[in-house]
C-alpha cells in the first residue's frame, strides 16, 4: 500500500480517548489492540472490552492527501499510544505490510504486530432505542461528578457497581450507593415520554468522566433496555447494562433530621482534612461534637495520636456526638463548590443527610459509625 501522511496529533488525539477502555491484562489478544481505519480524508479509532466500547473519528489535518486505499487493521493500543507520546510531534507516515503496521518519524521507524480488522469484536446493536435525551454535556458531566464517588467498586450485590440513570415526569437523575453512602442528583429535561431506568456500569461512568467536557455542546444519550449510547463531538461511547433492580433513592432519603445546621464548605473541608490524618487507617473514624456554635472534631489511633478541630457553625440545638468515617465526608466536600453546606444529623438512624443551600436537585446520605 501507498504510505499514509498525517501529522502524529491527527492518530494521538483519538488514540487517547480510546485506550482507557483497553485493558492491561487480556485473555483474548484482540482486546489488547485498537481498531484502526483511515479512509479518504477521514480516520476512526474504536477499542472494546466486550461491555463498553469507545469510537472517535474525525479527519486528517488540512492539507494531507486523499487516502487512495482504505486501511483496516488492529494495532496494540499501549505500545502505539507510547510511541506516539515519545515522538516529536509532526508528520509520520504509516505503512502496512505483511502483518505489520510501519511507523516513521524522521530518522525513527517502528514496526508493530496486526492483527486483522475482521476479527475485532464489535459490540452488538443490542435493542431499539426507548428513550433520546440531549443536554449539554457540562450539566451531565458535574451530575455525573457530583454522585460516582458512592459507587460500589466489585459488590456481591452487582447493581451496586454501578449508576442508576432515571428518566421520569421531565426528570433525569442519577443515584449511586454502596451499602454505606447514598448519593442523587438531578436535573430538568425535555419530556420523554414513558419512565425509563437503568444502571450504568462504574467503568462506563469513569469513561465518560474522562471525555465529556465543561461545555455547552450537546450531549445525545440514546437508552434502551440491555444497551445505552452517549453521542458527543467526535466520541461515540456504547455500553451494555447492568440487570438488576436499584434500591428506590428517595425512599432511601432520610427526612425529618432533629438536627440542622449550616457549615462553611471550605473551612469544614480542610479542618476535615486534618483531623483525619491521625485516625485509624480502617474506619477512618472522626467524632463531631456539636453545641451552640460551636463544631468539633475529635480523632484518634491505635498509637494513642490524637488531633483536634474547632469550627464556628450556625447552630443553635441541643448538643451531640457522632462518628463518622472521614472519607465518605471528604468526597462529597470535595466534589461540591458551593460556599457552604446544610448538614442534618440523626442520632437514631445514624445518618447524616448533606446539601447545598437553595438547591434542591443535590442529597447526600451518609451513615454513621456506631461507638
Amino acid at each position: 500500500m501507498k504510505p499514509i501522511k498525517l501529522h502524529s496529533d491527527t492518530l494521538l488525539r483519538p488514540l487517547q480517548a480510546v485506550s482507557g477502555v483497553v485493558e492491561r491484562r487480556n485473555t483474548l489478544p484482540i482486546l489488547n489492540h485498537v481498531l484502526l481505519k483511515l479512509s479518504g480524508h477521514e480516520i476512526s479509532v474504536m477499542a472494546t472490552d466486550l461491555q463498553l466500547q469507545i469510537t472517535q473519528s474525525g479527519r486528517l489535518n488540512a492539507g494531507a492527501d486523499k487516502i487512495a486505499d482504505e486501511l483496516a487493521l488492529t494495532v496494540p493500543a499501549r505500545k502505539l499510544l507510547e510511541i506516539l507520546r515519545a515522538i516529536p510531534a509532526g508528520e509520520i507516515e504509516l505503512s502496512r505490510t505483511a502483518g505489520q503496521l510501519t511507523l516513521r518519524c524522521g530518522k525513527s521507524r517502528f514496526s508493530l504486530q496486526t492483527l486483522g480488522a475482521d476479527g475485532f469484536p464489535l459490540l452488538p446493536a443490542g435493542a431499539p432505542s426507548e428513550m433520546h435525551l440531549s443536554l449539554p454535556q457540562k450539566d451531565f458531566r458535574q451530575m455525573l461528578r457530583r454522585v460516582h464517588f458512592a459507587m460500589a467498586q466489585q459488590d456481591i450485590r452487582h447493581f451496586m457497581n454501578g449508576l442508576q440513570l432515571r428518566v421520569e415526569d421531565s426528570q433525569l437523575s442519577v443515584v449511586a450507593l454502596d451499602g454505606h453512602r447514598l448519593a442523587w442528583a438531578s436535573l430538568a429535561t425535555e419530556d420523554a415520554g414513558a419512565p425509563l431506568e437503568v444502571i450504568v456500569p462504574r467503568k462506563t461512568v469513569l469513561e465518560l468522566l474522562r471525555l465529556l467536557d465543561d461545555s455547552e455542546e450537546a450531549l445525545q444519550i440514546d437508552m434502551a433496555r440491555d444497551q445505552i449510547r452517549f453521542s458527543f463531538g467526535a466520541i461515540e461511547l456504547r455500553s451494555k447494562l447492568i440487570d438488576g433492580r436499584f434500591p428506590d433513592a428517595q425512599r432511601a432519603i432520610p427526612r425529618h433530621h432533629p438536627h440542622c445546621l449550616t457549615v462553611a464548605r471550605e473551612p469544614w473541608l480542610k479542618a476535615l482534612q486534618r483531623a483525619a490524618i491521625l485516625s485509624a487507617e480502617k474506619f477512618r473514624s472522626v467524632r463531631f461534637l456539636l453545641e451552640a456554635g460551636q463544631m468539633t472534631l475529635i480523632s484518634n489511633n491505635a498509637e494513642r495520636d490524637e488531633a483536634e478541630e474547632g469550627l464556628d457553625i450556625e447552630y443553635d440545638g441541643a448538643a451531640l456526638e457522632i462518628s463518622f468515617n472521614a472519607t465518605y465526608l471528604l468526597d462529597v466536600l470535595t466534589q461540591l463548590d458551593s460556599h457552604s453546606v446544610d448538614l442534618s444529623l440523626d442520632p437514631a438512624s445514624l445518618s447524616a443527610l448533606i446539601t447545598m443551600p437553595g438547591n434542591d436537585r443535590y442529597k447526600y446520605v451518609a451513615m454513621a459509625l456506631r461507638n
